[in-house]
């Protein structure tokens, strides 16, 4: 019984391994548009967080419009347990008046909308390590600049599982920058009929 069990089991993923051409349109999807390697700046921390910014930006060149912060915040929030906003509410909000800075009091990345009254905080991490005390302080200047905003805090590392504990201990939300090329790409597809053709050929 236990081997007729598991012999099914086999044939079941055989079955959807195998021929599967969703998976394999969702393969080619996650490999098609990461740029970060084609531009060998997976590394290099400054201009990571300016590629960032200028996607988060929704008045800039790339043709997303406000697309991409809303499915970057949309899919963050659906996988944490201390959501500010309902994903499905993101969705629904209007972010042109999005202003993005840089090095603001030596934040990486500070999102503000306050049209929503929310802000995205964002410290990204490449190789140079990050302490809870440095992130709990990064959440303080931005609560004592901003009480009346919510804010979502993103601790982006290479692998958001090794920098999980210090990111929830002080209260952000880890995420990896595979998870943020898989919304890029996700958005690409979706969106790359609107782009300005000088940037879909780059």
């Amino acid at each position: 019984m236990k081997h007729s069990n598991s012999l099914e089991r086999h044939n079941i993923l055989n079955r959807f391994l195998v021929g599967n051409n969703e998976l394999e349109e969702l393969t080619a999807e996650l490999n098609i548009f990461n740029f970060f390697k084609i531009l060998k700046i997976e590394r290099v921390e400054i201009r990571h967080s300016n590629i960032l910014s200028w996607l988060l930006n929704p008045l800039e060149n790339h043709g997303f419009s406000d697309f991409f912060v809303k499915r970057f915040l949309s899919t963050i929030l659906i996988e944490s347990e201390q959501a500010p906003f309902q994903p499905a509410r993101i969705e629904l909000m209007n972010f042109q008046d999005l202003e993005v800075r840089r090095e603001w009091k030596n934040i990486d990345l500070l999102a503000i909308s306050n049209v929503n009254k929310l802000i995205i905080l964002i410290e990204n991490k490449i190789k140079s390590g990050v302490s809870d005390q440095q992130l709990s302080k990064y959440l303080i200047k931005v609560k004592e600049e901003y009480p009346r905003h919510k804010i979502i805090p993103v601790l982006l590392t290479l692998y958001a599982e090794g920098s999980r504990e210090y990111a929830e201990k002080a209260g952000y939300i880890p995420w990896s920058h595979e998870q943020m090329c898989q919304v890029v790409n996700q958005i690409y597809n979706q969106r790359s009929k609107n782009m300005f053709e000088c940037i879909r050929t780059q």
